[in-house]
C-alpha cells in the first residue's frame, strides 16, 4: 500500500465518503501502475457488467458503455505493448530513429491517438521486427469491426457517429468475441515479457535493466 504524503490532500469527492465498515470499502490504488493494469481494470469491469446480462429489455442500456470499456481496454493494452516492444528493439541494438522513446511517444499521442487498427499495425510491425508471431486473423478481424463502428474513439462516448437504425445482436456471442479479442491482445504482454527474459540472458543484463524499469515508468506518465 502506498502511504499518502503529509502534504497530499484527499480528493474532496472521496473525502466526503470515508469508509466506516470494511464491507463497504473500495480503494483507488494511488501508486502508478502500468498501462496494462489500467487496461485490465476496464476489461474486468466490462466482463462483470456482461455477467449481469439477463436478456431483458433493460439490458439494452448497458450495450454502448460496455463496448466503450472494451474499446478502451484494447487501446491501452496495445499502447503498453508498443512501448515495451520498441524498448526491447532498442535494447537489442536496433538504431531506427523511429524507436526512440520520444518518437514512439509522439507517434502514439500525436499521429495514432485512438485509432485501433493503426495501433495494431504498429504493434505487429514491432513483433515482426522481433521475429515474433503477429496478431491472429480472427483477433484482427474483430478489432477491425470494432474500429469500424468507432473509428476515432468518439462514437461510444457521444453516440453521434453511430448508425441511426436499430441493431439486434446476440449479446453472449458478441461478449465472447470481445473477451477473446482482449485476451489475445493482453497475451502480447506475456510474449514480450518472455522475450525480455531471453534478451536479458543474451545481454547478461541485470534484473533492474528489464523493460519494467524507470524508462518504462517515464514513458507512461502522459498516458
Amino acid at each position: 500500500m502506498t502511504k499518502r504524503k503529509s502534504d497530499e490532500a484527499v480528493p474532496k469527492l472521496f473525502a466526503s465518503y470515508p469508509p466506516k465498515q470494511y464491507r463497504r470499502l473500495v480503494m483507488r490504488h494511488g501508486q502508478r501502475g502500468r498501462l496494462y493494469d489500467f487496461a485490465f481494470q476496464f476489461s474486468e469491469t466490462a466482463n462483470r457488467l456482461a455477467d449481469t446480462f439477463t436478456g431483458e429489455p433493460h439490458d439494452d442500456t448497458m450495450l454502448i458503455p460496455w463496448m466503450y470499456l472494451h474499446r478502451h481496454a484494447a487501446e491501452l493494452v496495445m499502447k503498453d505493448a508498443i512501448l515495451r516492444a520498441a524498448q526491447l528493439r532498442r535494447r537489442g541494438g536496433d538504431t531506427d530513429p523511429s524507436l526512440t522513446s520520444s518518437a514512439v511517444k509522439e507517434r502514439l499521442k500525436g499521429k495514432i491517438r485512438h485509432r485501433l487498427m493503426a495501433l495494431l499495425d504498429e504493434l505487429d510491425k514491432h513483433f515482426k521486427a522481433l521475429s515474433l508471431d503477429r496478431t491472429p486473423p480472427e483477433t484482427r478481424r474483430t478489432l477491425a469491426h470494432l474500429s469500424e463502428l468507432d473509428p476515432s474513439g468518439e462514437s461510444f462516448r457521444y453516440d453521434g457517429d453511430l448508425p441511426k437504425h436499430d441493431d439486434r445482436i446476440d449479446f453472449p456471442a458478441l461478449d465472447e468475441a470481445l473477451r477473446n479479442m482482449y485476451g489475445i491482445l493482453a497475451a502480447s504482454i506475456d510474449v514480450l515479457e518472455q522475450y525480455a527474459d531471453w534478451q536479458n540472458d543474451m545481454l547478461e543484463a541485470a534484473p533492474d535493466e528489464s523493460p519494467d524499469d524507470d524508462e518504462y515508468r517515464e514513458l507512461i506518465e502522459d498516458f
